[in-house]
Formats: C-alpha cells, structure tokens, sequence
C-alpha cells in the first residue's frame, strides 16, 4: 500500500506539468530566442521543487550504501539505511514517467523548430540551395547551437527534480558513445562510481546484480537515452537532404561543422569550462547525444562524399569526353603567355579540365573523409586521370601537328599531378585480385583424359577418385597483384620525356642521325669478354669503297644536318618554355639532348678522321676538313643553346617541380 501511495504520489506529480498547459500555452513558441520561456519549462521550473520533495527519500534508499554498514554512531545510531530495492523501482519508475512527459512535451516543438532552421539555409540568394546543401548546413550549424542549449535545460531540470547524484548516473553515456574517443577524454567525462546501479526487480543475486550493472553501463543511462530520442530529431531532418545532396562543399563543409562543434565540446571537457553543473557538462559533452547525433550526421556525410566523389571522378576525369578547344595545344599556352599570365589563377586555365577537376577533388576531400578512404579515391582518380592524359595525347597525334606538343603535353600535366599530390603525403599502393582458373582447366583436362563421368574410376571410395581430384584441383586460386599508382605515374612521365629527346634529336642530327647508324653497323666490330663494340680500322676500311663513305655524300649529309638544326633549335626551345615553366627543370629534360647530340658527333668525327686518314691521294680531300668543321659547328650550336635564354614566362607563376634523372 506505502508502494502504491508513493508511486501514485510522484506520478501525480509528473503529470501535474503535463496535463496543466491549456491549448493557448501548448501552442507556446519552442524558438530559439524564446526558449527558456517556452512553457515546458516554465511550468516544470515551479514543479522540481514539489517533485523534488517526494524524491529525496527515495534517493537515500536507492542509493544507500549497498553494504549496509553502520554510520559513526555508537551502536549503529546515524547508520546510512541499507539499499531498498522497492524504492529503486519507484525511483525509475518516476524517472520514465517524467522523460515521457518531457518527450510528448517538446519533441513536436523542436522538430518544428528546426524545420524553420533549415527553411532558413532556402531563402534567396543562400549558395547551395538548389542541392540542398544551404538547408543541410543551416539544419545542423544552428541546429546544434539549438539542441545545445535545449540539452542543458533539460539537465538542469532534471537534476532539480530528482538530485544530483541520480541524474548523474542518468545521464551516463552509453559504450556505443565512447567507442571513438580517446582513452585521456574518457577520463575527463569524470563518470560517477557505480553507473548501471539503478536496476529495477526485487530480490536478485549478487552476480545478476553485476551483470545488469554491466548491461546499464553498456546500454546508458535513461537520461541519456530519452534525450537520444529529442535529439535525434535533428538526424531525422538531416538525413533525407544528406541523400538527395550532390553539393561535395556543402558536405565538406557539414563535416568540418561536426569536427568544429566536436572539438569544442572536447576542450569544454578537459578544462571543466562547461556551464552548468555535472550532469549538463557530462550531457554537454562529447560523448553527449547531441555529439553523438552529430557524429551520425557526420559518418552518414563522409558516405555521401565517397559517392559522391566516384560519381565526380566519373564524370568529369574517367568518362570525359573533350570539348572543341580543349586541345588546343600549344595555342591555349602561347595565348596564356600572349596575355601577360596574370599569376597563379590564370596558369590553372592552361591545365587540361581532367586534372583541374581531380585536383579540386581531392582538395575538398582531403580532410573530409577518413585516410583509407582517400587514399583509395586518389588512386582510383589518378589512374583515370593518367589514362584520360594517354589518350588525350594520341588525339593529339592523330591531328597532325608536332608530336613535340603531344609529349610534352603528357610531360606537363603529369609533373603538374607530381607536384600537386605531394603535399597530401598518401601512398597510391593498391591490390588488385583475379581469379586464375588455369588450374581448372589442368583439372578439367586430366578429369577427361580419365574417361570423365562414364571411368569407373569415379565409383571408388578413395583418394584416386578422378572425380575428387577435379573438385580439389579444379578450384581457381585468387592471384593477387600489387599496383602503385606513383610508379605507374613516374613510368608514363619517363616514357613521354624519352620520347620528347627522341624527337629533338632526329631534329638535330637530322640525315646525320642515319648517316651514322648505317656507318657505325658497318665500321663497328663486337668486342670479345662482354666490353662494349668500338669504331676499329677494318670496319672502316671496309666503308672506302662504299658511296655513303665519300666526302662530297658526307658533306652534304653534314650541311643538311647543320641546317635542320639551326632551323629547330629555337622552336624546341620555345616549346620546352611553353610546356614546362620551371627553369631546372627545363634544364634536366634538354641536358640529355645536348649528351646524346655530342656522343654521336664525336662518333662521326672519330669515322671521319679515319676515312681521311686512309685517303692515299698525295693532297687530302679538303672536303673531310669542311666536314669535320661543320660537324664541331653543329656540336656548338647544341652545346650553347640554354633552354634559360629563350623568353620566360611572367614572373609569379607556380611551374612543375624539380626532375629528377636523365629522363626527368
């Protein structure tokens, strides 16, 4: 009968603030200027005390001592009373019938409330809003500021109804909460000793006592839970405009908001800064619900991204399709150096839209979404890339032009990638498995050359059942095959710079280039243990007689040589300047031309001077004098070019990084 009296007492006087608002105080505003003065906690500001009142008997006996043992008074006087199981089961019982209260109360207002806050990121001219991305990050930046303070009234309240002491255990977060967080920030929750003691039933054991105390822990305090449910409404807003949201800042921009708000709650912590007493710095804090709503709003952002960021990488690098004057190369560069190059800004125009749009990419995403995430979307975007840069650069050939512009098309844009990926320090390593079945088909053969199913052998009952042997042997093995995205860029750019020297040497060397490997497959002889061929006197001796080998036909292959050289020096300069904007490494790409070039010259001179030395006319050839002036002069014109004389491009203007090697 005490049990039902009690029970119906604090009923009565939960209820009592509930069912007392009219329908003029139930329409009450739950805004955020007017929230402390909304009625729910208005009419429950005068209630704590009453409640408060009926409660604190209760919490002696819940909360007692669970030893029973004796105060200091003499013969057990002032001895704390010993933990009553009957009154634990009012004291929750009142606690839910007071957060049910609460729950019908304010969960419409807020819900309504932040519908407004989100119809605020909707009006005109807000960035975004088309995509929903203006709603969303209204929703949750003044979202969370509202349920913050909403969060705070209601621990305060609570704790004024039924102690201190019971709404900090009430407000103990559950594991879920405190899974991610750092071993020195749990800590800093400062946790009440004993949280999960408020168990409900009558006589039980010690050992089901621990395990339902290890149950509360696990599951939170019901504090904590019942305000799950009232923040959880910003969640439930939030989530459809994640879905339908395609704005990659916008998300971004959410993400960084959480890490914002979640910092902020985290310092709070440590440093005790929080407003309130214990029960709102703990439901303030980060392993509050409302941090752990926004952290689900932030897990369920990151998702997006990643989709959103494939279908990006689709669109615009792996499936672009190049517009009329994308490819306009070299006549994009020359216009950008024709126009001044107006700085940083401006060199970006120059850059094919595939790697532009990579690079924004993973800019934006970068701190948004976790490493192994990103990672794996940067190898994913730089293959594409490297593959939409290959064929971008066989449309290039295939129109004619200068396969000059080609390579270093691919030179330039590859360096640019270089250049830009180092500073997000990722490793672009990947595996990528196959299935191999050509142990199948061993199987499979060896099965049919058995018979197949019609051989006896496949009735035995043994290891040399055919039969058994197919189903063991025949299974495919999973090949494995590890794939670096950096070393596959560095091959690509290698190849394009081989071939770019390739080309400037045939400019150079021009007929001379096939003068000398005709010559040389002749006059060279294979040196014996392994040492490299060299010009010997019987491979020459063996080219007097041939017409390749007279001066008036050498002579002429020299001047032309001379010529073409003289002629396409000052174009490859210029193109070198158009396509690689960093001086040194200008420098590294041309310094192999200028080695090639004096290699083979002096391999011509050498051939020479031997053939005039075998001139058994009383007076030499002066002609072989004439050849070996213009091949020195070709030499020199070579040798002197600067890739640094040519005109540079204006000043301010970020160019590729550093080369590295004889092949950049």
């Amino acid at each position: 009968a005490v049990k039902d009296a009690c029970g119906g007492a604090l009923r009565a006087a939960v209820y009592a603030g509930g069912n007392g608002a009219n329908p003029e105080q139930r329409r009450d505003s739950a805004e955020e200027h007017q929230l402390e003065a909304w009625y729910p906690y208005a009419k429950f500001r005068s209630l704590a005390p009453r409640l408060r009142r009926l409660t604190r008997e209760l919490e002696l006996r819940a909360l007692a001592d669970p030893s029973g043992g004796a105060g200091d008074g003499v013969n057990g006087e002032n001895a704390a009373p010993a933990v009553c199981p009957q009154a634990q089961e009012l004291l929750g019982r009142a606690q839910a019938d007071y957060l049910g209260v609460r729950r019908k109360l304010v969960a419409a207002g807020v819900r309504k409330e932040l519908a407004r806050l989100a119809l605020l990121g909707q009006e005109p001219g807000a960035a975004g809003a088309g995509a929903g991305g203006a709603a969303l990050l209204s929703l949750v930046r003044l979202g969370a500021s509202y349920l913050g303070r909403l969060l705070s009234l209601e621990g305060g309240l609570f704790a004024d109804a039924f102690g201190p002491a019971v709404a900090l255990r009430a407000a103990v977060p559950p594991a879920r909460a405190i899974a991610r967080m750092q071993p020195e920030d749990v800590d800093a929750l400062d946790l009440p000793l004993g949280t999960g003691l408020l168990w409900t039933g009558d006589d039980v054991g010690d050992d089901e006592k621990e395990a339902e105390g290890a149950a509360g822990a696990a599951e939170g305090g019901i504090l904590w839970n019942a305000l799950e449910d009232v923040m959880g409404a910003l969640y439930g807003l939030a989530r459809p405009l994640l879905i339908h949201c395609n704005d990659i800042d916008a998300l971004c921009a959410l993400v960084e908001t959480v890490r914002e708000e979640l910092d902020r709650r985290r310092h709070a912590a440590r440093t005790s800064s929080g407003a309130g007493g214990p029960t709102q710095r703990l439901l303030a804090g980060e392993a509050g619900p409302l941090a752990w709503v926004l952290r689900r709003c932030a897990a369920d952002a990151q998702e997006r991204l990643s989709l959103v960021g494939r279908q990006h990488l689709l669109s615009e690098v792996a499936a672009y399709l190049p517009a009329e004057g994308d490819l306009d190369y070299p006549g994009i560069l020359e216009r950008y150096v024709a126009g001044g190059g107006g700085g940083e800004a401006d060199v970006f125009d120059t850059w094919y839209p595939p790697v532009g749009a990579l690079l924004r990419l993973l800019a934006q995403l970068y701190r948004a979404v976790e490493t192994r995430v990103f990672e794996d979307l940067a190898d994913a975007a730089v293959t594409a890339c490297t593959k939409s840069l290959i064929s971008s650069r066989a449309a290039l050939l295939q129109r004619g032009g200068d396969a000059g512009d080609a390579e270093l098309f691919l030179v330039r844009h590859l360096l640019v990638l270089r250049e830009q990926l180092s500073p997000f320090s990722i490793r672009l390593l990947r595996v990528e498995r196959s299935l191999d079945f050509s142990s199948t088909a061993a199987a499979l053969a060896e099965f049919m050359r058995d018979g197949g199913l019609l051989s006896r052998a496949v009735l035995r009952v043994g290891a040399d059942n055919p039969l058994v042997n197919l189903i063991v042997e025949g299974r495919p093995r999973v090949k494995e095959d590890a794939m670096d995205g950096k070393a596959a860029l560095e091959r690509h750019l290698k190849e394009g710079c081989n071939n770019w020297i390739e080309l400037a040497l045939s400019d150079f060397l021009g007929p001379l280039k096939d003068w000398l490997t005709k010559v040389l497959a002749l006059a060279m002889d294979a040196a014996e243990g392994g040492a490299a061929p060299r010009i010997s006197a019987e491979g020459v001796e063996r080219l007097r007689s041939l017409p390749l080998a007279s001066p008036d036909r050498v002579l002429r292959v020299v001047r032309e040589s001379l010529d073409g050289a003289r002629k396409a020096l000052p174009g490859r300069l210029r193109q070198l300047h158009l396509y690689i904007l960093n001086a040194s490494t200008q420098s590294v790409l041309f310094r192999p031309v200028q080695r090639r070039v004096t290699q083979a010259l002096q391999d011509a001179t050498t051939v020479v001077q031997q053939l005039e030395a075998l001139d058994e006319s009383e007076t030499k050839n002066p002609k072989w004098q004439e050849v070996l002036a213009g091949i020195k002069a070709l030499n020199n014109a070579v040798i002197t070019a600067d890739p640094a004389s040519a005109p540079a491009p204006p000043a301010g203007v970020a160019g590729a990084p550093e080369a590295k090697g004889e092949a950049a």
